[in-house]
Parts: structure tokens; sequence; C-alpha cells
């Protein structure tokens, strides 16, 4: 059984049509990548997966399971686009989504987590004083804070320095979970993800791995990386 299963997912806006008929699976432990310029529906079709919007038609199921409350239980999201809250600590933030996923042992989990990501010393801080790249790392905290059997990481790194990033990296490879991952670094997703969908103008144009997409430029490219590759689908070359 898979993971996840996407159906013929549509979502419009009116006229605009956001998704067309989406269709996908992820298989249990695979990291899946999803690509495709701005405006391709990327952030709909994660909303419509976590339940924060409804598709018009289409059916999503988690190993064979609709969005349910114990489905719920068992992901979690990080994302550039939302943050923790900014007016309390890190460490109360963390408590509060260990309350959530009755997390057991929640000190425990919240300081293992803080130690992996390196931002121990800033648990005391207000979200609102530390930066950008610790935000980051935060989200990546009370994204696993429920240990998640399917993980959403959305632009996961935006906004680390090159080290971090590559902690970061790291520390995603050791995860035991399914994965639908999302960036605009094509080096990270190439290192990360077994396959990649790339969506364009709400359609899945193909769901390949990274070295059969590049086969696919090599008429054209000599010695074509995924970042060409993702030019060429932008641009409708490809």
């Amino acid at each position: 059984m898979n993971a996840l299963e996407v159906k013929e997912l549509s979502k419009n806006y009116g006229t605009y049509q956001a998704l067309d008929n989406v269709s996908f699976s992820i298989k249990k432990g695979e990291v899946f990548g999803l690509l495709g310029p701005n405006g391709a529906g990327k952030t709909t079709l994660i909303n419509i997966l976590i339940g924060i919007l409804t598709a018009n038609k289409g059916e999503v199921t988690y190993f064979g399971e609709t969005l349910n409350e114990s489905v719920k239980n068992k992901i979690n999201v990080s994302s550039a686009y939302r943050s923790v809250s900014a007016m309390i600590t890190v460490e109360q933030n963390l408590r509060v989504y260990a309350d959530i996923y009755n997390v057991k042992n929640p000190e425990e989990r919240i300081t293992e987590l803080l130690k992996r990501f390196l931002i121990n010393d800033i648990r005391k801080k207000k979200v609102r004083e530390i930066s950008s790249g610790q935000k980051t790392r935060v989200n990546l905290c009370k994204a696993l804070i429920n240990s998640p059997e399917i993980l959403f990481l959305d632009e996961a790194t935006a906004g680390l320095d090159p080290q971090i990033a590559k902690t970061v990296r790291e520390e995603i490879k050791k995860l035991d979970c399914t994965i639908l991952f999302t960036s605009h670094i094509m080096s990270e997703v190439e290192e990360l993800c077994d396959r990649i969908a790339f969506l364009r103008k709400g359609k899945i144009i193909g769901i390949e791995t990274a070295e059969h997409y590049k086969k696919l430029l090599h008429k054209t490219h000599t010695n074509p990386t995924l970042e060409d590759v993702f030019i060429s689908i932008a641009e409708e070359k490809l």
C-alpha cells in the first residue's frame, strides 16, 4: 500500500484552474520531490493534502484512509511560508505542538530536536527575536515533534546558510518516514529525492528520477543539470 495516493485532484477559483486532474502516488519511505515554477499550483496542492483547502474534485488517501483525525496525527509540515507564534518562546511553541500531538516525554523530545538542529541555545528566546534561519529550524523541529509517518517539507532550507543547510539535509536523510519535498534549490532536490514530479499550470507533466529528466535534454545541452530541466519546463520547452 502506498503512503499517499492522489487521484484526479482538481481545484478552481472561479474561472481560474489551479489544479487540473492531478494524480500521483508516493511509496512508503520515499522522498518525493514536487517542483514547478511560481503559479504552477504547488501551494494549492499541499494545502489540499494537509486539509487547509478542499478540492473541487478528486480523492486523497493516506495508507488507504481519507484525511481523518487519526491520519492527521501521523502527518506534519514544515514550510517557509508558515511559522510558529512569534510572541512566545521557541520552547513554549514546541510544547504547544507536543500537547496537540499527545507526545510522550515532550521535554525530552523537544531537547532532542533542538540539539539535532543546533538551536538548543535559543530555546528561551521569543521567536520574534531570532533570525530567519533559526525560525526555519524551529519549524523543522515543530514538524518532527510527533515523529510523523508522512512529512511535508516546503522550502525546508530557506534562509539557511550553506553549512547549516548541509546539516539539515543530512538530518533529512536520516528520517524514517515518507517525505514530500519542495525546493527551489535544484542541487538539494537531486540529492534528496527518489522521484520528482513537475507541475506546470496545474498539471503534472512528468514523474521521473532526476537522471531521467536530464537525459531528455542531452540533445540540446551538454551535461544538463536539473536546473536546466526546471527552466525548460517553466518555459514550456520540455
